[in-house]
């Protein structure tokens, strides 16, 4: 039973997330890239490298919004700890940029060749 209440937080986390605007930005390019992927029939190792990218990507953002959730509901019990707050915030920030570069730099490596034999050749 345990497990299945552990599923169950799981799940309403998730639930939380697709509210988070970010969040939905990312899904829709977690869309774009898997409709290419499709399209142009990626080989299995670019689909592991894709998979890849969306997943770091997509975990990055869920620790980012607990980790600005968690810094908001601190400084709303302990509002003098306020200017300290927005440190740990900027550096879950900076951990979903990279790994947002990071997808991009895989989306390129991936996607590239196969635009260019459609718009070059």
């Amino acid at each position: 039973m345990k497990v299945f209440h552990s599923f169950q937080f799981a799940f309403l986390g998730l639930k939380y997330m697709l509210e988070e605007r970010n969040f939905r930005v990312h899904i829709i390019f977690m869309c774009i890239a898997v409709v290419l992927g499709v399209v142009f029939s990626i080989t299995q190792l670019e689909w592991l490298a894709v998979i890849g990218s969306i997943g770091i990507v997509l975990v990055a953002e869920t620790l980012n919004t607990a980790i600005e959730e968690a810094m908001n509901l601190h400084t709303s019990v302990h509002p003098e700890t306020y200017p300290r707050a927005g440190k740990p915030k900027d550096i879950g920030a900076a951990g979903v940029l990279l790994a947002a570069g990071t997808a991009i730099c895989v989306g390129c490596i991936v996607f590239i060749p196969y635009l260019l034999q459609i718009f070059v050749y």
